[in-house]
């Protein structure tokens, strides 16, 4: 199925245009000074401070949360007392009890003028002095409790408002405290960013060597490759008509791309040879899925996902 030969050896040598090399070079030398530059950074202030009218406010709320509100703690004391029961006490409410002395003088008086004959001083005198001065003292001192258990219940409801106004000026605090650390934390975050960014400076430095390197690393050289003889005939592809020019080219052999297959012989590497359709076309060849797994370098896959033979090697 084939013939003899010896193949040959080509070099290849690819060097850039002579009058670009210049600035090749001096790309490269340029490319090491600048990654051998130093790290440097900003060393000014990173995040602007509170201003004065901050500051001021700052100091402002902090006395006030610290001494509190005189409004406030006046209503804390009064709530207190009157939840206390303070001023039931005639003792503790002068007003009350003025009130009550001038309305049983006023009563006394009454009830004097009406017994200033012979009954002055009689028993029915007496009785009706004490039961008209026991119903005016019972009815302001009645009053009184009244009123006071109603201020005792209003008391009681504005109690738990107040109580909860008690940490105004401590959360008012907490929320200066917590301005005051999130500038601290962009201060941490900040000084964090440019520790990270120093660290992280070499091996940026030395990627972008790298690539400044790599740039002009293709440029130039030689290579070598091993190509068929062209004076030397391949005979599995003369005898597939190919010639020579045909048979050092990669042909479209997948299987999937024939019908109507016929075997007809074998390939001296144990494959089949076929008579196929392919492309409207009778053609004899192999199969690209058998060959790929005797000479798996002999086969390549186009970018359609079709397989294709190198019929050159295969002698």
């Amino acid at each position: 199925m084939g013939g003899g030969g010896e193949k040959q050896t080509s070099t290849q040598k690819s060097e850039p245009w002579s009058g670009v090399q210049p600035y090749l070079t001096d790309l490269l030398q340029r490319g090491q000074s600048t990654t051998n530059n130093p790290f440097s950074f900003y060393n000014g202030d990173t995040v602007a401070g509170f201003s004065p009218e901050q500051e001021m406010g700052f100091n402002l709320g902090t006395q006030r949360a610290l001494s509190g509100s005189p409004t406030l703690n006046a209503a804390n004391r009064n709530i207190t007392s009157t939840l206390n029961g303070d001023y039931l006490n005639p003792s503790s409410n002068p007003y009350l009890k003025g009130t009550v002395d001038q309305a049983l003088g006023d009563v006394q008086t009454r009830v004097n003028s009406q017994f200033n004959n012979n009954n002055f001083g009689s028993s029915a005198h007496q009785e009706t002095l004490a039961r008209d001065l026991g119903n005016q003292a019972n009815s302001l001192y009645g009053q009184n409790y009244t009123n006071e258990r109603n201020n005792q219940l209003n008391a009681a409801g504005q109690a738990g408002g107040l109580a909860g106004a008690d940490y105004m000026d401590a959360n008012y605090l907490q929320g200066i405290g917590a301005q005051r650390q999130d500038l601290a934390n962009q201060y941490l975050g900040n000084s964090s960013n440019i520790y990270n960014q120093a660290a992280q400076f070499p091996y940026d430095q030395l990627q972008r060597y790298q690539s400044v390197v790599g740039s002009g690393s293709g440029q130039g050289g030689t290579s070598t490759s091993t190509q068929p003889n062209q004076n030397q005939s391949n005979g599995f592809a003369d005898a597939l008509g190919l010639g020579l020019s045909a048979a050092s080219l990669f042909k479209f052999s997948d299987v999937r791309l024939k019908s109507n297959i016929e075997r007809i012989g074998t390939h001296p590497l144990g494959i089949g040879v076929y008579d196929y359709d392919k492309f409207g076309k009778r053609e004899r060849g192999v199969m690209a899925q058998e060959v790929e797994k005797v000479l798996p370098e002999a086969v390549s896959t186009h970018e359609s996902g079709f397989k294709m033979v190198d019929y050159s090697m295969l002698k």
